[in-house]
């Protein structure tokens, strides 16, 4: 899932590192706040690098069903912007969306998945 990076990023200025909720949005009833990522293949962690919430853009993120699967996704969009998306094209039952599908064959509900940002692209770079 993950892999290095050839991107040369300024590191973060905030001494608080991970993904929080922002409390202010939808997307904070199915995130979970975490401060290092479990890869579910090999089981290594890796410590988050950047303070992100529901409001950060540019990031690559995680949305964990019940049944374990992972789906990971980026988006230059604020990160509760694109749950938004998601959560549409599970209701709407949208047959171009993987996350959709998986749902509806599995009988997830939408608010059973949870959500966590794993990593920022800062806009400057």
């Amino acid at each position: 899932i993950l892999s290095p990076s050839f991107i040369k990023r300024k590191k973060s200025t905030s001494n608080l590192m991970g993904h929080f909720k922002c409390m202010a949005c939808k997307t904070c009833e199915i995130a979970w706040q975490m401060k290092e990522f479990e890869n579910p293949f090999d089981n290594k962690k890796y410590k988050l690098k950047w303070f992100t919430n529901c409001k950060t853009d540019f990031v690559v993120y995680i949305i964990k069903c019940p049944c374990e699967k992972i789906y990971v996704g980026k988006t230059i969009r604020a990160l509760n912007i694109r749950m938004s998306e998601h959560c549409s094209d599970f209701k709407r039952q949208k047959e171009s969306s993987p996350l959709a599908i998986h749902c509806k064959e599995k009988n997830h509900l939408f608010n059973e998945v949870r959500c966590c940002a794993i990593d920022h692209i800062p806009k400057n770079v």
